[in-house]
């Protein structure tokens, strides 16, 4: 076992012989070169130098997104083309405490025990173990392989914009991205995605002295993809438009419209299930039995609190009491779109289908904006799904409901190059499994702009990508690297 905080460049001097020798090197000199999403450029001219000196074509994508693809012949006598993919950016979190600057400082990567991390920051695995794959086999001048399609793509993290925005021509009838992270998994589809921002415009300042504040906090929030399922999550932004529905005093509709207004504010990202929501409402507007209440909340939702306390409006500043001149509209919009899972999965692969996620709310001298993220890996029902909640924002009287998507890979069972993947996975790494996700892939646009290839997707064990956390174990890489030698021997 590796010696713990040993300096990855010392640990590859005790590799040399090892399988993985080419991968760690790559990984080591592009993690010299600041990758973050937005800012490739470096890491595209490095690859692009390194294929010229090569004597290899490539092509970089005209437009915003520099996508490049490096093309490789044939060595084994096959006529096929695949193209193994992956992207060049990288998440880039740090510690409180670094002062590293991720425009100029390189990554630090060293070896704690069976696994290489980073000094203070994100290592960059995901997806820097795909690329460091990709560059090792266009520097081998003895692997077996057919003609080759070396796809490097650029701000996948962000929204996967560059495989969204790729004009380059591929003939690859296999593809292979490179982006998983548990080496005894192959990964055969991915949801489409959706993200939606809407906004209920007409808002005016708080004329109380006295605001009633509801707050819903500490719930676990998550990964809108993955975790959408786990109902013990909630949402607090759906709840609390469950919460000013229920105990809106308008049962004798004598009520001032002024004293119905309602300042909302809750989320952080679309793609995130939100931690928290509050809101702000005259006094006379509601009454909530917090005790009984409360209780339900936490049982209900892990532990989730909710309070309700009386504040000055003098201490907040004017944008934090800018409120709704339309509650009823807001609040029935809220009712009418859910979040969570709308349909379940109907594969054995990934056990949700079609779900949404209403991530952000805010209150602004603009109006009341909402932002979501909306995921199907059917088409139908993601139609249906989704005009509803569209229809949900306009007969409420939202403005300019503004949508932009990827498109989603539908999981197949039975095709050579998933059923090559096994067969060679079980032989190198042991018991394979196979499944869907309900996040994105850049598998799900390169899908629907390139039909008819065959696609899976595969990677090493990584844990905590996204974090300064991030580790990759040392070992599934090699085994990684070995799966993607057999394919492209035998394809």
């Amino acid at each position: 076992m590796p010696k713990t905080n040993l300096d990855l460049v010392e640990f590859l001097e005790g590799i040399t012989a090892s399988e993985s020798y080419p991968v760690w090197q790559e990984f080591y000199r592009i993690s010299q070169i600041p990758r973050e999403s937005g800012n490739e450029d470096k890491i595209i001219e490095y690859i692009a130098s390194r294929a010229k000196t090569l004597g290899l074509k490539f092509r970089i994508d005209e437009g915003e997104k520099k996508n490049l693809v490096v093309y490789t012949p044939s060595t084994n006598g096959s006529s096929d083309t695949v193209a193994l993919q992956s992207h060049v950016d990288m998440v880039c979190e740090k510690e409180t405490s670094s002062q590293h600057n991720f425009l100029t400082d390189p990554i630090v990567p060293y070896v704690s025990d069976s696994f290489v991390k980073a000094q203070g920051t994100s290592l960059g695995a995901d997806d820097g173990i795909g690329v460091a794959v990709e560059l090792a086999i266009m520097e081998s001048g003895d692997m077996l392989h057919p003609n080759l399609e070396l796809l490097f793509t650029v701000d996948e993290e962000t929204g996967l914009k560059g495989a969204q925005a790729m004009k380059l021509p591929l003939k690859a009838k296999y593809l292979i991205n490179l982006d998983s992270e548990e080496v005894d998994t192959i990964t055969v589809g991915c949801a489409s995605a959706w993200r939606y921002k809407a906004i209920l415009p007409g808002t005016a300042p708080a004329d109380a002295k006295k605001l009633l504040e509801i707050a819903l906090s500490d719930f676990p929030g998550g990964h809108s993809g993955v975790q959408i399922h786990e109902t013990k999550r909630g949402n607090p932004i759906n709840i609390m438009g469950y919460l000013l529905s229920r105990y809106q005093n308008d049962s004798d509709h004598h009520i001032n419209i002024k004293n119905n207004f309602l300042n909302i504010t809750g989320g952080t990202k679309m793609n995130a299930i939100p931690r928290d929501c509050t809101v702000l409402v005259h006094p006379e507007a509601i009454y909530m039995s917090i005790e009984e209440e409360a209780k339900r909340i936490s049982e209900h939702f892990d532990g989730a609190k909710l309070n309700v306390r009386m504040i000055d409006a003098d201490s907040l500043d004017a944008s934090q009491t800018m409120m709704t001149m339309h509650p009823e509209q807001l609040r029935n919009a809220l009712s009418l779109i859910h979040s969570g899972v709308l349909y379940m999965g109907t594969t054995q692969y990934c056990p949700v289908e079609t779900s949404n996620n209403v991530g952000v709310i805010r209150t602004t001298n603009d109006g009341v904006t909402i932002e979501g993220m909306f995921r199907s890996s059917n088409a139908y029902r993601e139609q249906m799904a989704l005009d509803s909640i569209v229809r949900a924002f306009k007969s409420n009287h939202f403005d300019g409901v503004e949508l932009t998507g990827y498109s989603g890979w539908e999981p197949k069972s039975d095709y050579r190059l998933l059923n090559m993947a096994v067969d060679h996975g079980k032989r190198i790494i042991g018991d394979m499994k196979i499944s869907a996700i309900h996040a994105g892939l850049e598998c799900g646009p390169i899908n629907g702009a390139y039909p008819g290839m065959q696609i899976i997707s595969i990677g090493p064990t990584i844990i905590g990508p996204h974090s300064p956390d991030e580790k990759v174990e040392i070992r599934s890489v090699e085994k990684f690297y070995n799966l993607v030698h057999a394919l492209l021997k035998d394809l």
